[in-house]
């Protein structure tokens, strides 16, 4: 699993590679929650702590380099609908 301790460590493998489907960021497991059709946003969230990295760019089918990150604390809600994987028991997220 993809490590990152801070945001532009995180900004720089965005650049480089793109989106991913979940990431540790300070020791805290984040899974991709949301994402817009257009291209424009993806929103990662931890379930525990609801805390939320929105990733922005112009056109991610594009490119990643005018990414901008924007870290978000205690948003309050969190989709019973997807799999966040720090529910998972899995060595994976280890």
């Amino acid at each position: 699993m993809l490590r990152f301790n801070t945001l532009n460590g995180m900004k720089t493998y965005f650049k480089k590679k793109g989106s991913m489907d979940f990431f540790r960021f300070k020791g805290l497991v984040y899974t991709m929650e949301n994402y817009d059709n257009i291209g424009k946003e993806l929103n990662y969230k931890n379930k525990k702590t609801t805390n939320q990295i929105g990733i922005l760019t112009n056109d991610r089918y594009e490119t990643y380099k005018d990414i901008k990150i924007e870290f978000e604390e205690n948003v309050g809600f969190y989709r019973n609908d997807i799999v966040y994987m720090e529910d998972l028991k899995w060595n994976i997220i280890n």
